[in-house]
């Protein structure tokens, strides 16, 4: 590390000026080194992922986040119309299968309250499925 200073000397004299500069952090060369990480099977293409339970840095590939945060489920019913997911969620990424079939006929969507509503009543036989990412 070099840093430059100035001095403005107010009268003509031999000045002799010693600067010793002190490293405050440590210089690290591998993440193994430090102790709130833990790699395991490194391979290319992972991320560092924080486990607030361990208190770790951890090494993830990306399906492992994408499963983090993707949550497939059967919605709970409330009414004929309405239902409601276990998480809150990312409006946009909303997918809803009605026997199976993609459904593109979703409105009142409430990512905070966690639901959404078909146009026509849903029987109690019809099979509801929905996909989303949760918001962390």
């Amino acid at each position: 590390m070099s840093e430059i200073f100035n001095v403005e000397l107010i009268e003509k004299e031999i000045v002799d000026v010693s600067l010793n500069v002190i490293d405050i952090i440590p210089k690290v060369t591998s993440l193994e080194s430090l102790d709130n990480i833990d790699i395991n099977g490194l391979i290319n293409k992972q991320f560092l992922v924080y486990n607030s339970s361990t208190g770790t840095w951890q090494n993830k590939n990306l399906t492992e986040l994408l499963d983090y945060f993707t949550k497939i489920e059967t919605p709970t019913k409330i009414d004929t119309t309405k239902f409601q997911v276990s998480d809150t969620f990312l409006a946009s990424s909303l997918i809803v299968w009605f026997n199976g079939i993609k459904e593109n006929h979703i409105i009142n969507i409430d990512e905070n309250a966690k639901t959404f509503e078909f146009k026509i009543p849903i029987l109690d036989d019809d099979i509801i499925e929905c996909k989303y990412l949760k918001k962390s």
